[in-house]
Formats: structure tokens, sequence, C-alpha cells
């Protein structure tokens, strides 16, 4: 029988230590003319047994994320092919949109970007990042010189316009409509028109804010 050699024994050993790859081959994904490519790769772990003290070198599975910015080959690496899936659909997202920029972000500063566009999503899907940066630049720079955020702003103005947020019924509309005619003084002819206002509001007495 012929004897292994020490390389031989080695990879056997490590074959033995280490996790079989959920991935055999290269997994390729794609959103319209897009594409994007999670490529099986390694990672090499020491590890002391604590009986022994021996180290060994245990290889884990990891994956590989490959794709394109123009003619700049980029990659990445994440530790389960979960994560490998969920950051391959966020680059395939950026490609489609053009956004190519974004994905070169490093560390906090993508992060931050990543968080931005998650709470501008759940408050309105529709919006995009820039958008709600140009509004909040312009509101910022009118409150410039009076050093107040941009929240204050809004609790001044809801306060100050109470009854816009109130949910009031068309009858109460109109008896206010009517009262401030008659307070303007008003012909009673003129009034008199106005109260066929209310056969009206009778017919649809809900909340306005709910009729939007």
């Amino acid at each position: 029988m012929p004897i292994a050699s020490a390389k031989e024994d080695n990879k056997a050993l490590k074959k033995q230590r280490s996790p079989a790859h959920t991935l055999s081959e290269p997994l390729s994904l794609s959103s319209g003319s897009v594409s994007v490519k999670i490529h099986p790769t390694w990672n090499t772990s020491r590890r002391k047994a604590s009986a022994t003290g021996e180290i060994t070198k245990v290889r884990i599975p990891s994956y590989k994320l490959v794709y394109y910015l123009g003619s700049q080959r980029e990659h990445l690496t994440r530790n389960t092919l979960a994560k490998a899936k969920a950051e391959a659909a966020l680059v395939l997202s950026r490609l489609r949109s053009g956004e190519a920029k974004a994905l070169a972000l490093k560390g906090r500063d993508r992060l931050v970007y990543l968080r931005a566009t998650e709470l501008l999503e759940q408050w309105k899907p529709e919006s995009h990042l820039d958008a709600a940066i140009l509004d909040y630049t312009n509101a910022m720079r009118r409150e410039a010189e009076r050093d107040i955020s941009l929240s204050e702003t809004v609790k001044d103005y809801e306060s100050r316009n109470q009854s816009t947020f109130e949910s009031r019924t068309l009858p109460d509309v109109i008896e206010e409509f009517i009262a401030a005619k008659t307070k303007k003084g008003r012909s009673k002819a003129y009034v008199s028109t106005l109260c066929r206002l209310r056969n009206f509001g009778a017919m649809f007495s809900i909340p306005i804010i709910s009729s939007t």
C-alpha cells in the first residue's frame, strides 16, 4: 500500500475537520440587464483543543459576492448564504436604479445611507432620498437664523393650525361657515341661502378627514 505524502495527509485532515460548503458552484443572480455572482469560498480558522492544547486549522464556508461598477470589478464577502443573497438583492436594486455610487460607500457612511433609505421607504416608499434631502435643506435654510429644528417648526405650525388637523364633520364646517358670514354682516337673504347647505351636510354627516 503506497504511503500518502504529508501534503495529502494534511488535505485529508482539513477535509474531515471542515463542514461541507452549501455552494458547489457559483450562484448567478440577475435583475433586468444587471447581474451578480456569489462564489463559494473558504475562510481558515485556528482552533485550540481545550483537552490537548492542539491547534488545528479549520476551513469555514464563506460567500464572495462579485459585481461590476462600470469596468471596475468589486467584491465583498459574507459568512452565510442568506446574508450574501440579501446583499446581492441590494446591489441589483442599486445597479438597476443607477445608484452605483452608493455601492462604493464603506463603513459608517454605508450604514448611514442604508438607514436613511430604510426610514424613507417605511414612511413613503415612492419618495426618493435626494428629494427628501432637498425639502429638508430648503426648509432649514429659512430657519437658519432662528436656530430651531425642523420638528420644532412643524410643532409650532400644528399648534397654530390645530383646527386643520381635527376630525370635524361636514355639518360642523357648514355651521362655522354660516356663523362667519353672519358675523361679517352679510344680508339675511344671503345667509338664508347658505342655510340650505345644512340639508346637504345632513346627507354626509361623516368626518371630513375620512373622505379624503
